[in-house]
């Protein structure tokens, strides 16, 4: 792409506009076209019937490529690529292939898309009655080389924006951002004349040789649903979680509770009660030394001796009001 293009582009952005865009030309509705006035088509082959460098059908495209051969009739459609039959395919071994896979003639010209204006201002000079240019659809994945030809033509330019491999993306984003600049300014354009421009509603062609979308004729679940289906599927998570939480969380209370009977087993005083009650309260040797849980904060610690203390302080004050009382005090066997 030369630098005269895109001089060309700044100076008149209307040439960039398509009239229609669609993902892939599965969308397009090739009847309406038909029964519209428009009595041919003209294509691109690289990323729009084709993958780049390939002469096959994209096998997805298989029943449009069909269902525009049969509205326009096989003799009315033709491919005008910028790789076969041009200066790159001298000997049209290229040109050959495509338009045996693709079943279409393959138009030879030697200057590129949008140099070759001249041959296409009749380029289906076969069929039985003249086809003017305006009475054809262009169909593309470029705006600099196909929309540009097709509105140059005056015929409905149609760009195809999926790309079935990437290539050339940088000029494709350059592409992409000058439409965007031009579509708002003709935004802005027309809010400055909405007071004097025709009140008739009138569809685009966008609205009228598009198919439906079946995501839009076949809506999912309303957003209720959604959220509804969205809150339940987090509760089931939260009770999973919460779960196996809970298992581990009793599991490492399990262990702790273990680990603490045996610290405790393991510190029990051996003496006799006899010892015990003639013992002063609170003495070293009748004290419990401290038992700690293992992985305990400090508090915890500090509350379980103050529990042992007061527990020491209520035997030792029993043994003494039994034995004042003469009560028997046991023995050790």
């Amino acid at each position: 792409m030369s630098l005269f293009r895109i001089l060309e582009a700044c100076i008149k952005p209307r040439l960039l506009v398509p009239a229609i865009r669609v993902n892939t030309i599965r969308e397009l509705d090739f009847r309406g076209l038909r029964d519209a006035g428009y009595r041919g088509a003209v294509f691109d082959k690289d990323n729009c019937l084709t993958l780049p460098c390939k002469d096959t059908l994209v096998p997805q495209l298989k029943d449009a490529w069909e269902d525009c051969r049969t509205a326009f009739g096989k003799n009315n459609v033709i491919v005008v690529s910028n790789s076969a039959g041009t200066r790159d395919d001298p000997a049209g071994l290229e040109a050959e292939s495509v338009s045996h896979h693709l079943r279409v003639p393959v138009l030879p010209h030697a200057a590129k898309k949008p140099g070759c204006l001249e041959l296409l201002r009749n380029p289906i000079s076969h069929s039985q009655q003249p086809i003017h240019p305006s009475e054809l659809i262009y169909v593309g994945d470029r705006l600099f080389t196909d929309v540009v030809m097709g509105n140059k033509l005056g015929g409905l330019t149609v760009w195809t924006t999926g790309l079935w491999a990437r290539e050339a993306m940088a000029l494709r984003y350059l592409e992409y951002g000058m439409l965007r600049i031009i579509v708002k300014w003709q935004a802005f354009r027309n809010k400055q004349v909405d007071n004097v421009a025709d009140e008739r509603v009138v569809q685009s062609p966008q609205q009228r040789f598009v198919k439906p979308d079946p995501r839009q004729a076949n809506p999912g679940p309303s957003t209720v649903a959604r959220v509804w289906s969205c809150l339940v599927a987090a509760l089931r998570l939260t009770s999973v979680v919460a779960r196996w939480f809970g298992g581990l969380m009793s599991a490492l209370y399990r262990r702790l509770l273990l680990a603490y009977r045996k610290q405790e087993d393991a510190l029990r005083p051996r003496d006799s009660i006899e010892t015990l009650s003639s013992q002063e309260p609170f003495s070293s040797g009748y004290h419990q030394p401290h038992l700690i849980v293992p992985n305990e904060p400090q508090g915890i610690n500090r509350f379980a001796k103050l529990v042992v203390t007061v527990r020491d302080a209520v035997i030792w004050t029993t043994h003494r009001r039994e034995a004042a009382n003469g009560a028997p005090v046991p023995r050790e066997r």
